[in-house]
């Protein structure tokens, strides 16, 4: 899977940030480099151009899984013994477009070297029970706990989880 990510468009999603002048600014920056952001929000449709990319192009869609905006449909999981959640868009475009879930994790090693760490690939069903997403949701929580115990100095959040 990861060997034919070279030849696809990747879409990354992204909160759109508060301060809309810095945002085009980075946004800029990221398109002359060749990456391609979606920014979410309060608009439900906006996930449409993300499961035509994902169906028509067979493209790669990139989601964090550690980030939630207020008002973000999630699922609870357990996150370092805490309860936590992840935000359901993941597994809701999977199933609706039959796309796996590549669980991928970056390693800095130093100054522009990074390591890719992946983990096998998730299916979801095209009609998910509840049961199905929880597990798929613990699932995407129990890897990052283990990369960031692994890792510690390689995740980080200024929010409280």
């Amino acid at each position: 899977l990861l060997a034919t990510l070279d030849s696809k468009e990747v879409i990354i999603v992204m909160e759109a940030e508060r301060d809309r002048q810095a945002m085009h600014l980075h946004d800029d920056a990221r398109s002359r480099a060749g990456i391609r952001i979606a920014h979410v929000g309060d608009d439900p449709l906006a996930a449409l151009p993300l499961l035509a990319h994902l169906r028509r192009k067979q493209g790669v869609v990139a989601m964090k899984i550690d980030r939630t905006a207020p008002g973000m449909r999630c699922r609870p999981v357990r996150f370092f013994g805490e309860p936590w959640r992840i935000p359901e868009g993941i597994f809701t475009l999977a199933a609706t477009s039959g796309a796996p879930i590549l669980p991928v994790f970056t390693r800095r090693l130093g100054f522009l070297e990074y390591e890719f760490v992946t983990a096998p690939p998730l299916s979801i069903s095209r009609r998910p029970s509840d049961a199905e997403l929880d597990e798929a949701a613990q699932r995407l929580a129990t890897l990052l706990e283990q990369f960031a115990r692994a890792n510690p100095h390689q995740w980080f959040r200024f929010d409280e989880i």
